[in-house]
């Protein structure tokens, strides 16, 4: 009988553009799979030593150009990422963003120059993220604005609890997690490197493979 489909956390922070690259990488790595993947904002100074990534970091627009991916550094490289991982945690209701408003804000990030403490890239991106999610409210009220942000740090606080559960120590993670009843444990796949492995795993998961 065919597996459960594999479930894959994604854990990242916007402020890193590895993690961007992962993001638009994921989807190619993991063709003509069946895969389900939930994108869980993460702050990467809580959870890891930022300089796990600096060597890569200074690859990110090299690596860029070669996935043909847009990529220009943001004007502010060192920049407030809270914001950012509040957006996309408010919108949606039980702090699960969807694959559309974490590449509206990671776009809003790493394609355009701009700077991300800017709050008017901020609001613009909030709206253009939010644009078809009707059910999101109106954070330009003081008193919702308040409670939305009540609710998207006890979520934040929550997905990195559950990091910590899963052994993430370096952004962004891919975290395979167990199939259902079985007593092993998650599988973590680190930055970009371990993408390829990320897919062995998940094929060997699997009872089969529809080729494309």
């Amino acid at each position: 009988e065919p597996q459960p489909m594999p479930i894959i956390l994604f854990y990242f922070d916007f402020s890193s553009p590895c993690a961007y690259i992962a993001f638009h990488q994921l989807p190619q790595v993991l063709a003509d799979l069946a895969w389900q993947i939930q994108y869980r904002p993460v702050r990467q100074t809580i959870l890891c030593n930022q300089s796990d990534e600096a060597a890569s970091h200074a690859d990110a627009a090299s690596i860029a150009a070669q996935q043909g991916l847009p990529f220009q550094w943001p004007a502010r490289t060192t920049f407030q990422t809270e914001p950012w991982l509040h957006m996309a945690l408010a919108a949606d209701p039980y702090g699960q963003p969807g694959r559309q408003v974490c590449e509206t804000l990671f776009h809003a990030i790493w394609q355009h120059g701009h700077d991300p403490d800017d709050w008017a890239v901020q609001q613009q991106a909030w709206q253009d993220a939010t644009a078809l999610l009707p059910s999101v409210r109106d954070v330009h009220d003081p008193q919702v604005r308040q409670e939305v942000m009540q609710e998207s740090m006890r979520r934040l606080l929550a997905h990195e609890q559950a990091a910590r559960a899963h052994g993430v120590h370096q952004l962004p993670c891919c975290t395979l997690l167990p199939a259902d009843g079985g007593s092993d444990l998650p599988q973590n796949f680190l930055g970009l490197h371990d993408l390829p492995l990320l897919r062995e795993a998940v094929c060997a998961r699997q009872a089969f493979v529809t080729k494309v």
